[in-house]
């Protein structure tokens, strides 16, 4: 391999490595608020679910802009297996860039 193909080479995995790292960041965040409203939403069914409420939902007029307001696409537990699958894919992603990384020295 010549110098610019490596250099070429270097760049290539360099920016990919990057770029998992700010996707996988993303996810990991993403998650971390999903988990926060379930925590929420958990806390609130186990010691007042009648105070439970879901955006564009019937609730008791007394329970609005006093209890939180879920949205109902947060407990999907599709949403969740999105998530979780795509921390996985990122991370065997990231884990095969560096195996790259080391083998190009950097």
């Amino acid at each position: 391999m010549s110098p610019e193909d490596q250099d070429a080479a270097i760049g290539r995995v360099v920016r990919e490595r990057r770029e998992l790292q700010i996707r996988l960041a993303a996810l990991e965040s993403e998650a971390g608020n999903l988990g926060v409203v379930l925590a929420n939403l958990g806390a609130l069914l186990q010691a007042r679910p009648e105070d439970v409420v879901f955006e564009n939902h019937p609730a008791p007029a007394e329970l609005l802009g006093r209890a939180p307001v879920f949205k109902q696409g947060d407990v999907l537990a599709s949403r969740v297996i999105h998530i979780v699958d795509e921390i996985r894919k990122a991370k065997f992603a990231l884990s095969n860039i560096e195996t790259k990384a080391a083998h190009l020295g950097i």
